[in-house]
């Protein structure tokens, strides 16, 4: 009798990493993984192709967006702004270095953001919000 192997895939976790930083995103990249090893990781150092993908592309939407926002070209800001306009509803984490309140609470203000946290990225906590 020749048993039968049930595989059980593990669902995909797709996160964009959206920051002009190619350090941060090395590092938030390798922790991610670490932590939700399920996931799937696409890193954007352009807000402006990031941006174009999430627009021209919806098969490639991902779960959630980790998102900076001061960026050269295209700032966070304009980013939601842009989702907004657009009708995009993909769920952000804002990420940054940023401790002004004034940010936290005009983040507030876009549906898609889902929790403010300044960096460096606390795993406990975007455990916590997924």
């Amino acid at each position: 009798m020749q048993k039968t192997i049930e595989i059980v895939k593990k669902p995909t976790l797709y996160i964009w990493l959206v920051d002009d930083d190619p350090i941060a995103n090395i590092i938030n990249q390798k922790s991610i993984s670490i932590h939700f090893p399920q996931s799937k990781i696409q890193v954007f150092q352009s807000p402006l192709d990031a941006f174009e993908t999430l627009v021209s592309r919806a098969d490639l939407r991902p779960n959630f967006i980790l998102l900076d926002l001061n960026m050269p070209l295209m700032e966070g800001w304009e980013f939601l702004d842009g989702m907004g306009k657009k009708g995009i509803d993909v769920p952000v984490v804002i990420l940054t270095s940023s401790f002004y309140e004034e940010d936290e609470i005009r983040a507030q203000g876009y549906r898609q953001v889902c929790h403010f946290m300044t960096k460096p990225i606390n795993m406990e906590e975007l455990k916590r919000v997924l």
